[in-house]
């Protein structure tokens, strides 16, 4: 079965390497040390000629961040561009609740500097919004993102402003990770309801959290549980409701679970 796996893993990765894209352009790998990707197209005297690949990444969190390195290591020529809605620098979301906590100061947030980015000819786009694909074209409209914060929220109107761009690609990679799911309970999107996920979110629960003696975390995961500690380390009296009979019930059994309760 796994020498079966095998094989279909390769035939699927070779078609993909090989099929020709829209308009009958074929991809061709040179391989040998340092060897990059390319496409080929025609050029002014009709020639076909190889150019190097654009790839286009959507997301500028961890599976974004490392697939661009990832990417730049197999392909030394193709130009790479990493596009994020959040006006930020490449930071790491998982490290938001030791922002709360205080344990660690924003800048340490930053897991990718802009000068790395320069010195691997990797271009960040942030503070944009992708609103279509067309896989036909190969080409994605970009239009700049206008953020309005809410009155005492983290949350954002998510507006766009000024005229969208379209930027061609020859490989995209859609890296925008999960969002949370707000619930359509009454007073769920009153001033002082937040989600986390962000940097701004982070933020504006720490100005919240100034003055306030108590919190309600709805939500017993990874990010649930760590958001309650975070703002236990802050001194609020903080309750945790779930909807399992324990808390990280995706992640352990009910004698840890209480364990972690403890």
């Amino acid at each position: 079965r796994l020498r079966k796996a095998q094989s279909l893993r390769g035939e699927l990765r070779r078609r993909i390497e090989h099929r020709p894209p829209a308009g009958g352009r074929r991809i061709r790998h040179r391989s040998g040390p340092g060897a990059g990707r390319h496409r080929e197209e025609k050029g002014l005297t009709g020639k076909r000629r190889a150019v190097s690949l654009r790839y286009v990444i959507i997301g500028n969190s961890a599976a974004g961040i490392w697939a661009a390195e990832a990417i730049r290591e197999r392909d030394p020529d193709g130009s790479i561009t990493i596009i994020s809605d959040e006006r930020r620098p490449s930071y790491s979301r998982c490290l938001t609740s030791y922002m709360i906590s205080g344990a660690i100061a924003p800048e340490r947030m930053v897991i990718r500097s802009a000068e790395h980015w320069r010195a691997l000819n990797v271009e960040l786009i942030t503070g944009a919004r992708v609103e279509s694909v067309d896989p036909a074209s190969r080409t994605i409209s970009v239009r700049p993102v206008e953020r309005t914060p809410k009155p005492e929220g983290g949350d954002y109107s998510g507006g766009s402003a000024g005229a969208p761009e379209r930027l061609p690609f020859d490989r995209l990679l859609l890296a925008t990770g999960g969002s949370p799911r707000l619930p359509e309970t009454p007073g769920s999107r009153l001033p002082g309801v937040f989600m986390l996920r962000t940097w701004d979110d982070a933020e504006a629960i720490i100005e919240r959290s100034r003055g306030a003696d108590e919190a309600v975390v709805v939500g017993g995961g990874l990010v649930g549980v760590k958001a309650a500690c975070a703002l236990a380390d802050r001194g609020l009296q903080v309750n945790v409701e779930v909807s399992s009979s324990r808390v990280l019930s995706q992640m352990l059994d009910s004698e840890a679970a209480a364990l972690a309760q403890r």
